[in-house]
This record gives structure tokens, C-alpha cells and sequence, in this order.
């Protein structure tokens, strides 16, 4: 494993989750260094940080999992880290999985690794809604990238150097949901994706960000911003 990696974990309202999440990562990888992205959060999850000692970055009003990923992206150039491994602050994740992620990047070609949750007792647990947003999104990223992604929405995955630092300061980098269409405007300029399975946990503690109606409107969403980066000319392959 490379030590010059950094684990970027954004966090809204994760009060009751985030000691947990660094207890996992600092019991399983004592030497990767780690950095919450402390998202304009209104409960008590700085006050968790600094009791744990955390490195943390906070923003001062809620910007989004999106804009979180890109200041981590930004720290992670700025301090010249080889790899981001992105990691969520709802105790879902679990840390003794990330070395399965650099296995795989070392295994194929490869400059994106996405941890796949796509079990079929997984897939039972989610709603019909989540079900039909992972098929039609993994069909419309199926049609660009070379070997299908069946779960399009995780948010556990390894970036090498060359893909973090593209998205680092792009403008048009989805500042909400990073999902199906991240994954797909990846495939478009040229990075290469890979998938692997890796083992969750339920969440933790607290609500999720997605209701029923939200998860509608999610769905059309991402949709709508798929179809955006189809229509615009593609950027150079990388």
C-alpha cells in the first residue's frame, strides 16, 4: 500500500458517526494519513473532530459532498499525496476494505477504482427507486466505459494522481452528486475505471441524506446532467 495517500472523508451533520469512522481508519491504517471535509455542518461534528484530533478542513456553510470532494482533492495536490481514496464520514465504509482497492489498482490498468456494494442481499435491501437509478445509470455508463458499473452511486473509491488533480479545479465538476455522471464524464476524457467488491455496513447513526422524494428527485437530477455531458464535446483523452 502507498503510505503517500490520503483518505478525503466528507461530513454533514455526522456527529453520532464520525468518531467511528476515525477510530476504523486509524485502527486498520495507522499510517495513511486522513482529512474530514467538515461540510458547514449545524450539529456538533467539529466539536467531535478536535476531541478526536482529527485533520479537518471546515467549510462555513453547506456546500455540498461534491465541492467536499474537490477541497480534499485540493489539499491532496497542494500536500502532492500519489492517491485519494474517498471515504464516507457515515460509518458505512469500512477501512479494512481500502487495501482491496490499491490491490486492484495494481492488478489492471486502471485510474479510478470504485468499491462495489453490488451483492444481490445488498441489492434486496434497496428501494425500488435505487434499484431502477442503478440500472438506468449503470446502462447509460455501460455505453462509455469498456467494462460495466454496476454500482454507480458508491462513494468508496481510489484515485490516482492524474485523475484527482484533473478534477481538483474543474468548473464543471458536480458540486451535489458526484455519481453516474462523475463516473461517466471520468470515462469521457479518458480515465480508465475499474470495479471491485468490497464489504459495508449499514449506516451508522443519523438520517440519510436521501428521503423517498428526494431520492426522486435525485433520480431525475442525475438524468438530466448524464444527458448534459453527452450533448457537449468531449475534452482531449488523458
Amino acid at each position: 500500500m502507498n503510505n503517500r495517500s490520503l483518505i478525503i472523508i466528507p461530513a454533514f451533520n455526522e456527529e453520532e458517526n464520525i468518531a467511528c469512522v476515525i477510530k476504523d481508519i486509524r485502527n486498520n491504517h495507522p499510517s495513511l494519513s486522513f482529512v474530514v471535509i467538515n461540510d458547514g455542518s449545524e450539529d456538533n461534528t467539529q466539536s467531535v473532530l478536535k476531541k478526536n484530533n482529527a485533520s479537518y478542513i471546515t467549510h462555513p456553510i453547506n456546500l455540498g459532498y461534491g465541492a467536499s470532494l474537490k477541497t480534499g482533492y485540493q489539499y491532496a495536490l497542494k500536500n502532492d499525496y500519489d492517491f485519494v481514496i474517498q471515504f464516507d464520514g457515515d460509518c458505512q465504509h469500512r477501512a479494512d476494505q481500502i487495501q482491496k482497492l490499491f490491490s486492484a489498482y495494481q492488478e489492471g490498468k486502471t485510474d479510478i477504482v470504485i468499491g462495489s456494494r453490488y451483492k444481490k442481499d445488498n441489492e434486496a435491501k434497496l428501494s425500488i427507486a435505487k434499484k431502477l437509478a442503478h440500472k438506468i445509470f449503470s446502462a447509460l455508463i455501460h455505453t462509455k466505459n469498456q467494462n460495466p458499473i454496476k454500482d454507480v452511486t458508491s462513494g468508496f473509491q481510489l484515485l490516482n494522481k492524474k485523475a484527482y488533480s484533473y478534477f481538483a479545479f474543474l468548473e464543471d465538476f458536480p458540486t451535489q452528486h458526484p455519481d453516474a455522471n462523475f463516473l461517466l464524464l471520468s470515462s469521457k476524457v479518458g480515465f480508465k475505471l475499474s470495479e471491485i467488491p468490497v464489504l459495508m455496513k449499514e449506516r451508522g447513526r443519523g438520517a440519510s441524506m436521501f428521503t423517498r422524494w428526494k431520492t426522486f428527485f435525485y433520480v431525475i437530477e442525475m438524468i438530466i446532467t448524464i444527458f448534459v455531458i453527452y450533448l457537449r464535446s468531449g475534452g482531449k483523452n488523458q
